[in-house]
């Protein structure tokens, strides 16, 4: 599996993400986004590697494998949710002051955190789905179903 492509993946969903609720709220007036959509980009980049894995191994990825991929993903998530959390700190004056405040800053590193933790159980099951879908259309296409 690839940490640099799942990257990729997930900063592209997450624009991708950030897009769709901005162009909702301004053409339709109505704010969709909420706390459920921070997943998504780990969905969606999980599967990719997944499927992927699948395409090019034949097989689903072992448990120790999807483990060791899951760890290697939490961590870019929760490197990239900081810096994420950095950079609107920049551009939103209420960010940079819950930043500038030891508790503040807790609560948002706490924020990184639990995204990386949730990131890391996604990653491990939404791989080996990704991998079993890809499979099964594998041979599907192949007429062995």
């Amino acid at each position: 599996m690839n940490l640099k492509r799942f990257t990729l993946v997930y900063v592209a969903t997450a624009l991708g993400v950030i897009a769709v609720v901005y162009a909702v709220q301004v053409l339709l007036g109505h704010n969709i986004a909420n706390g459920g959509m921070s997943i998504i980009p780990a969905i969606v980049a999980t599967m990719v590697e997944g499927q992927r894995y699948a395409k090019a191994e034949r097989a689903v990825p072992e448990s120790a494998v999807l483990w060791r991929f899951a760890k290697a993903a939490a961590l870019m998530i929760l490197g990239l949710s900081l810096i994420f959390v950095v950079l609107l700190s920049l551009i939103m004056p209420p960010l940079r002051q819950m930043m500038s405040d030891p508790v503040g800053a807790s609560v948002l590193f706490g924020g990184a955190l639990l995204q990386s933790a949730l990131g890391l159980v996604l990653v491990r099951f939404f791989t080996g789905m990704g991998a079993k879908s890809q499979l099964t259309a594998i041979r599907k296409k192949e007429g062995r179903d």
